[in-house]
């Protein structure tokens, strides 16, 4: 799903509802932001963030078939994004220097507030030697990341014409960082909130 002219800029605490916003865009839905997904419809939850169950909760209003998934694999990604199914998945936004993170990688499990959610866009781990995902992120800076996963620079572009909502993020790294841990303090990996774009509901044809 292209998503070139309906990418988002998250307000504060608001990266779920704004990939939310941006796949109903996408598919025609223009009429409720952000805004409303967090607070109309209740999925911003002001002690914790968006839980991915109220995500899920929200898009049935508009789609017949959504779902959660977790522990997928990135070939099962890639195979749910090829089938034409969206995706919005949790990964976790570490830096190096940041008081909730470790040095070591298995000692990553212990960082509980550094969940952000992104769109999936394309799933290329074709070649293994250029495997990448590609995101839409709903934060105004563009992530670049190290070996280990964690945040090496941030570029803020929020102020500039610069400003690039898609990136890659290469496999090997994608898949050290896509896990949260969610509400009932258990950490979940692989996790995407999905919806196909075809099972649309009667409220969602009388919007679009």
């Amino acid at each position: 799903m292209g998503l070139e002219n309906d990418h988002i800029r998250q307000g504060r605490d608001l990266c779920g509802p704004a990939c939310a916003e941006m796949l109903l865009r996408a598919c025609g839905i223009t009429h409720v932001t952000q805004h409303d997904i967090a607070h109309e419809y209740q999925v911003l939850k002001h002690d914790w963030g968006s839980p991915p169950d109220r995500i899920e909760s929200f898009f049935k209003h508009f789609f017949t078939e959504v779902g959660t998934k977790t522990d997928m694999t990135l070939s099962e990604l890639k195979d749910h994004i090829d089938t034409g199914c969206t995706a919005i998945t949790l990964i976790q936004d570490i830096f190096p220097d940041s008081e909730s993170t470790h040095s070591h990688l298995d000692d990553r499990l212990l960082c509980e507030d550094d969940g952000h959610y992104i769109t999936i866009i394309d799933v290329n781990i074709d070649n293994p030697d250029d495997a990448y995902i590609l995101v839409a992120d709903p934060s105004n800076a563009e992530r670049q990341y190290d070996d280990q996963g964690f945040v090496r620079t941030k570029v803020d572009r929020s102020d500039s014409f610069e400003f690039r909502p898609f990136y890659k993020i290469q496999a090997d790294v994608f898949k050290k960082i896509w896990y949260d841990k969610f509400e009932n303090g258990h950490v979940y990996h692989g996790v995407i909130i999905w919806f196909d774009p075809n099972t649309k509901t009667e409220l969602a044809l009388q919007s679009s």
